[in-house]
């Protein structure tokens, strides 16, 4: 929990107003985006795969904003890795796995399996996973 309060403040810290008036822009770059291109709100989610707070997230939360905001055209949603790898070690694997997957035009659908969906997500050994 402390986590993700520390998450939200840094959020806060660094929100547009605070961005505008010191310069720094915070863009979108190649990162997948679900939703519509032309919605006027632009949502930047950060989180790690194994991450318990995170899944409560995408168990609870998440699925109430798609539905209400990005499946209706006002939002539309970035993710961006914040593996904490000193208490997630396989955070990082999984998260280059799912960049991985955005070659393949699956990055929605693989983060949806390593996210919070997946009721064995925070417990799954990626290292121990067959390599193909």
């Amino acid at each position: 929990m402390k986590i993700l309060l520390a998450a939200i403040l840094t959020a806060l810290a660094v929100s547009p107003a605070y961005a505008q008036g010191s310069g720094v822009f915070i863009g979108v770059d190649d990162d997948p985006v679900l939703g519509s291109p032309n919605a006027k709100v632009l949502m930047i989610e950060f989180g790690d795969y194994q991450c318990p707070s995170c899944r409560m997230f995408w168990k609870d939360v998440e699925p109430r904003i798609k539905k209400e905001y990005i499946d209706t055209g006002k939002v539309k949603l970035v993710f961006r890795d914040f593996p904490i790898v000193q208490i997630h070690p396989e955070a990082l694997l999984a998260a280059m796995a799912v960049d991985c997957s955005a070659d393949q035009n699956k990055y929605w659908d693989t983060t949806t399996k390593c996210s919070g969906s997946s009721t064995t997500r925070a417990t799954t050994s990626f290292a121990s996973r067959p390599r193909t």
